[in-house]
């Protein structure tokens, strides 16, 4: 209910891609387009040649440097592309922090901090508890008074009524269950395991400035970084995880398997 993984969206993933490199892909292509690596090659395709290079990500890394420094206290030969962010940004107090890094970034929609992995299970099984009972409920009640003479009536209003309270009570749990615990979302997000995935994720995230203009053209391994970057924020997946050979249009677990 919480936090849950869930099957990417392609359409998303193309107008992402579309606004971001200024490209159109149309809907014929975008069908056979399956892999990481079809869609590298249709964006390189098409970005215009023989124009100026400009590293539009090396921006994003100084004021990404800078903004470590600032707000962490991080000194600038240990923010490396490789560097991990769980070790630049301080786990006490990370969420004050993670909200200073988004106000010195400009305010650019940083991905949200996570609670751990099995929190998030209990959440998940906690929500569950009141459709149970609310199941539970009804065949009590429909076993009790099925012989009696308004037992039909009972029944049908316990089949109707019952699961209906056990969905509300679920979002209602979960809702509370999520409150209760945003101050344990401190986790880093898949999409900013390192500062190279942070840089690629902040230039993913201004789809109003494309990456391609009349006087400069990203460079080829930015093209590839910004296409995982916007393909990895919409699966929730880190960005150095993908190949070219893996797949944007499967959750996930399928495209693991489908490599192994």
């Amino acid at each position: 209910m919480c936090e849950n993984i869930v099957p990417p969206d392609p359409l998303v993933v193309v107008v992402a891609i579309q606004e971001k490199f200024g490209i159109t892909i149309p809907d014929e292509e975008a069908e056979k387009i399956r892999t990481m690596g079809r869609l590298y090659d249709f964006v390189f395709a098409r970005v215009a040649r023989g124009q100026a290079q400009v590293c539009v990500t090396s921006a994003a890394f100084h004021r990404l440097r800078r903004a470590l420094g600032e707000v962490c206290r991080v000194l600038r030969e240990c923010v490396r592309p490789r560097a991990r962010l769980e070790d630049l940004v301080p786990l006490y107090d990370r969420r004050r922090y993670w909200q200073e890094l988004q106000a010195r970034l400009g305010n650019v929609p940083l991905p949200r901090l996570r609670r751990p992995a099995w929190m998030v299970k209990r959440i998940d099984a906690a929500s569950w508890a009141p459709l149970f009972l609310a199941v539970l409920c009804a065949l009590v009640l429909m076993g009790v008074l099925g012989d009696t003479p308004a037992g039909r009536l009972v029944a049908m209003l316990a089949f109707l009524v019952c699961p209906v309270v056990g969905f509300i009570g679920m979002f209602l749990v979960c809702e509370v269950a999520c409150r209760r615990t945003e101050h344990y979302a401190v986790h880093m997000p898949p999409a900013c395991a390192t500062v190279r995935d942070m840089v690629y994720a902040l230039v993913g995230e201004h789809p109003a400035a494309p990456m391609v203009s009349d006087t400069a053209r990203a460079s080829d391994k930015e093209i590839w970084g910004t296409l995982c970057a916007i393909v990895g924020g919409e699966i929730d997946r880190p960005p150095g995880s993908f190949t070219k050979a893996s797949s944007f249009t499967e959750p996930p677990a399928l495209d693991r398997a489908a490599r192994s």
